[in-house]
């Protein structure tokens, strides 16, 4: 019964212990390793979820159908095994379950749970260097002309008009501000007419 319960964890990613709680499946998805160039694998981890230990209808079904006896036997028969694997859970002593995991209990009173196997072992690290090809030369489709150009001929192109427009309009403006600013200034320090309020005189 114990691998029957081993294949639902598999194929359902759960397998709830009353009064323990459910052994969920948990993904961590593939990261990269810079230092030691390589990408490491998706990886699955076994933890203890304690607020929901109660088996479902469909658990009890599965167990069932698979092992050739009827519902209320299969549901004796794991109530008794849950309360049996919680007897034997001692504080500082752990109890194994084969094929399955350790249980201990800390000082506080929790269970903690520490699996028996990897439920991936064929996947590995893989290598991956980054290449930087500085003098590379691909095509590459420029704005709405649907015309391919090469890195090469882009960078040897000159400014187009859009450019230039825009260092004009760049232009413009620095001198219009300058104007602006001498205009201010002559107003603020022209020794001619009434001071006003504002120190500007007319």
């Amino acid at each position: 019964m114990i691998a029957l319960l081993l294949q639902y964890l598999r194929q359902k990613q759960q397998l709830p212990i009353p009064g323990i709680g459910s052994i969920v499946v948990e993904r961590v998805p593939a990261q990269t390793d810079f230092v030691n160039k390589q990408i490491l694998p998706p990886s699955y981890h076994l933890r203890v979820d304690k607020y929901f230990d109660s088996p479902d209808k469909d658990f009890f079904s599965f167990l069932a159908a698979h092992s050739n006896l009827a519902d209320f036997e299969v549901m004796k028969w794991y109530n008794e095994w849950a309360y049996e694997l919680r007897a034997n859970i001692k504080p500082q002593i752990g109890h194994t379950v084969e094929g399955l995991g350790s249980f201990t209990k800390d000082e506080s009173g929790d269970i903690q749970f520490k699996p028996a196997f990897n439920l991936v072992p064929f996947l590995r690290p893989v290598v991956a260097e980054r290449i930087i090809q500085s003098n590379a030369t691909h095509t590459v489709l420029v704005g709405n002309t649907s015309k391919e150009y090469t890195t090469e001929e882009i960078m040897n192109m000159p400014p187009s008009d859009s450019d230039s427009k825009e260092v004009n309009w760049q232009r413009i403006a620095w001198i219009l501000a300058l104007i602006a600013l001498v205009f201010l200034l002559w107003h603020l320090f022209n020794p001619t007419g009434n001071p006003s309020p504002t120190g500007i005189r007319y």
